[in-house]
């Protein structure tokens, strides 16, 4: 591995232009003071992003951090900022990457850390045989106008760093990444590294953890709204879950496997799309090895619950659709506490985020 926490901070400097992009009003402005009744769906404002970069794929992967109306939004193939609440768009330019690595590719996410007050969004970066990628970090300034500093993981020629998601903990950003080396899987792969560092564009020190099991390949991405430990979930087998927990003060992590249910992991048929295609035919947004997967953490009563989400095939005459399965585990001693999946007889539901 080369330069993992030597690299960075790098002066960073973008090009922007300007892309107008439709204004909605907020429930909030109207002068009847519009509130929504208990159980009532609410949007407070539906804002139109459309800045649509270099590139196009089947699912938009779309990421969202801001502080109060300082906005950075991600896909697929581009990023922008707003700094009136997304009710307009600043186009941020692509970026190149390392040497081994120096086109954008795609796989771009985004997070805000409100105690320090900092956004960060990342891009995965590919060489021309994509068979090297390395992720770069971008801290944005206080104005949201520009970065501040990057920070570049690289871990060298012929290591692919694939579907790149990052995640924060009270002290910690972190990075989980799908390794690719010559063509086959090496594992799924977490950093951490001092947010204090990052955020100040120091030098940064951390931990790598990677994970190979004996399932197979597997997909880690971070959980949400974690505090003094983070969260992480893959898929066992078609009714068993294993959940990673990794605390702060530790460098190391333990997994509990849970027993959550049948699920069936075969490819979808979901018509209704544009020509009526099918919009799962990728199989691997019903697969086991879980690139569908998403978690967020959140308290009861003084109990914290992981709620994880992940889209599978339809399953029996219960689930005649493809849904998203859902299941709430108590953290504090790694067991089940229900099913929550989110479905219908007649209508499918995916990509959960």
């Amino acid at each position: 591995m080369k330069g993992l926490f030597a690299v960075g901070p790098a002066e960073a400097e973008e090009l922007a232009s300007s892309v107008q992009e439709t204004k909605v009003a907020l429930a909030g402005d109207n002068a009847n003071g519009l509130t929504p009744s208990p159980g009532s769906f609410y949007i407070g404002r539906n804002s139109i992003y459309n800045v649509v970069g270099d590139g196009q794929s089947l699912t938009a992967e779309p990421a969202i951090a801001n502080s109060g109306a300082k906005w950075i939004g991600t896909q697929n193939w581009s990023r922008a900022y707003s700094n009136n609440s997304g009710s307009t768009w600043t186009a941020i330019a692509d970026d190149v990457g390392p040497p081994d690595a120096p086109f954008f590719c795609c796989d771009q996410d985004a997070v805000h850390d409100h105690g320090r007050d900092v956004t960060i969004y990342s891009i995965l970066f590919l060489s021309s045989a994509q068979t090297t990628g390395a992720v770069r970090l971008y801290v944005r300034n206080a104005a949201n106008t520009g970065n501040s500093c990057t920070y570049t993981i690289d871990p060298g020629a012929g290591t692919l760093l694939d579907y790149p998601h990052l995640g924060l903990g009270n002290n910690y950003i972190y990075l989980t990444t799908n390794d690719i080396s010559g063509n086959s899987w090496t594992g799924a792969r977490v950093y951490r590294y001092n947010l204090d560092q990052i955020a100040t564009c120091a030098s940064a020190s951390g931990n790598i953890i990677t994970w190979t099991g004996s399932v197979g390949q597997v997909v880690w991405t971070p959980a949400r709204s974690a505090t003094d430990t983070m969260y992480l979930a893959t898929i066992e087998n078609t009714t068993q879950n294993r959940y990673f927990s990794w605390p702060e003060s530790s460098t190391s992590m333990t997994s509990a496997l849970i027993t959550v249910g049948s699920s069936n992991y075969g490819a979808a048929t979901c018509t209704g799309g544009t020509g009526n295609n099918n919009w799962m035919a990728d199989t691997l947004s019903t697969s086991s090895i879980g690139f569908q997967i998403r978690s967020a953490l959140a308290q009861d009563h003084g109990v914290q619950y992981l709620a994880t989400y992940y889209t599978v095939n339809a399953n029996g005459t219960g689930r005649p659709q493809p849904y998203a399965a859902g299941t709430i585990v108590q953290t504090s001693n790694m067991t089940l506490l229900n099913r929550a999946d989110i479905f219908s007889t007649t209508t499918c539901f995916g990509f959960p985020d």
